[in-house]
């Protein structure tokens, strides 16, 4: 029976240690995508350390500080007016845009950070089990240890 457990152990241990090693793979490739678009700290208050938003913001407000002097000057209709407004329109679906990536992309890496640390918590309640069962194997005399080792071995590599 101790036998039979240890090898499902052993066998849940394995895929979790794949999982984990998928979850790991997910989050360095999302971070490598964050990375490539400038964004400074994953979470939602980064946003405004965000050096790509940083500088969209910049513009924008650039764009509305040149808006207002020329509307002081110049009529709504005007050209230089109206290109303006259009600038100023590009800008502001451009920071639409970049906010709503980084904000995807960073809750989808702390959902697999939080994944990564479940997958974590699973390996180590593995391996406090195993343990448990390796001293009760202990426990058996050493010959029927040696064939309980044997049928481990077997029922692992199946």
């Amino acid at each position: 029976m101790a036998i039979d457990k240890m090898a499902e152990l052993m066998k849940e241990k394995e895929a979790s240690v794949i999982d984990i090693s998928k979850t790991r793979a997910k989050t360095e490739t999302l971070k490598a995508q964050l990375s490539r678009q400038s964004e400074a700290i994953v979470s939602s208050s980064a946003i405004s350390e965000n050096p790509q938003i940083e500088v969209l913001k910049r513009a924008l407000s650039d764009l509305e500080l040149e808006l207002a002097g020329m509307l002081t000057e110049k009529r709504p209709e005007h050209p230089d007016v109206v290109a303006i407004e259009r600038k100023l329109k590009k800008a502001k679906e451009e920071l639409r845009k970049e906010m709503g990536v980084f904000q995807e992309l960073s809750k989808d890496l702390q959902d697999l950070e939080r994944e990564f640390a479940a997958l974590k918590a699973h390996l180590k309640s593995i391996n406090v089990d195993i343990d448990k069962h390796m001293s009760l194997l202990y426990a058996i005399p050493e010959k029927t240890f040696r064939e309980s080792q044997l049928e481990l071995k077997y029922e692992v590599n199946q």
